[in-house]
């Protein structure tokens, strides 16, 4: 009967770090798929954002040709523009983002009043191009938000937690 129980401790002991092992596999595995599908979300939002760096800069060409009376306003766009691009920090980009769109839509209200604002057809086109990347970036970035909040809320739970440890130390 000894060594049956033995045999029975061991098979036991088997069975559980076979599972734990299962259960680490699993959310190593998990853990990995998020954080690249974040990554390919993030890329996909900076994707959108370059576009929109690319709109704006040439809304600020419009601007400035219709701008005469304010041409510090189109200065700070092409500055706001140029710290835009060169930020790779999410939440200076998110500041430099929020400053530019302020700016632009006073300079827009500005031009906005001129004649030269109906008659320019380009320009109406640009806008409606800026909004239209606007609207696609919004849902993408609450995307982005809600799998970082997940993985976040994740990984301080355990066993996600063990995981993710181990994954860092190395």
């Amino acid at each position: 009967m000894g060594q049956t129980a033995t045999r029975h401790v061991w098979s036991l002991i088997s069975l559980v770090l076979l599972v734990s092992g299962a259960v680490l596999t699993i959310c190593w595995l998990w853990l990995r798929r998020e954080a690249e599908a974040i990554n390919s979300l993030w890329d996909d939002i900076c994707l959108l954002l370059r576009e929109r760096c690319h709109l704006v800069r040439e809304l600020s060409q419009h601007l400035r040709a219709a701008l005469h009376t304010n041409p510090k306003l189109v200065d700070d766009i092409d500055y706001l523009l140029e710290r835009m691009e060169q930020t790779a920090d999410p939440g200076t980009h998110a500041a430099v983002r929020n400053s530019l769109t302020l700016t632009v839509q006073t300079a827009v209200e500005q031009f906005h009043r001129s004649s030269e604002f109906r008659s320019d057809s380009e320009l109406g086109m640009v806008l409606r191009r800026i909004e239209a990347t606007d609207d696609r970036l919004g849902p993408l970035r609450d995307r982005y938000n809600a799998r970082v909040k997940t993985y976040t809320e994740r990984i301080t739970t355990l066993p996600f937690s063990l995981v993710s440890r181990f994954v860092r130390k190395r």
